[in-house]
């Protein structure tokens, strides 16, 4: 299994996103394309003409980024599959969703799940 530390492996920044709440999940870009190599894989942008190398970290939350998974679900299904704190797996989350918008391979809507009580 790919070390948990050093989630992503990108070539190119752009802009600075807002964070994401806990309970908000994200969406890629439809006309992102995607190869998987094992665990990892090779992002493609065909609006930029960018590739993106993602670890495995990295490709199991982009596999989770649907509009369905929040990230609180991503976080405590990467705890789980890489074996570290939920805090880590949370921070590990935000940081890769924070660079996949800065990289605009995200879709710009986000979806925000309110908490009933």
């Amino acid at each position: 299994m790919m070390p948990f530390e050093n989630g992503l492996q990108m070539a190119t920044m752009r802009g600075a996103p807002e964070r994401v709440a806990s309970e908000s999940s994200v969406r890629r870009r439809a006309d992102v394309r995607v190869h998987r190599l094992d665990d990892e894989g090779l992002v493609y942008d065909p609006r930029s003409s960018d590739t993106h190398h993602l670890n495995a970290t990295a490709m199991f939350i982009w596999s989770r980024c649907d509009g369905l998974h929040t990230c609180h679900a991503m976080a405590d299904a990467l705890a789980g599959q890489f074996d570290v704190s939920e805090r880590a797996a949370f921070e590990h989350v935000d940081r890769t969703i924070e660079e996949f918008h800065k990289r605009r391979l995200l879709s710009e809507d986000v979806v925000t799940t309110e908490a009933t009580g």
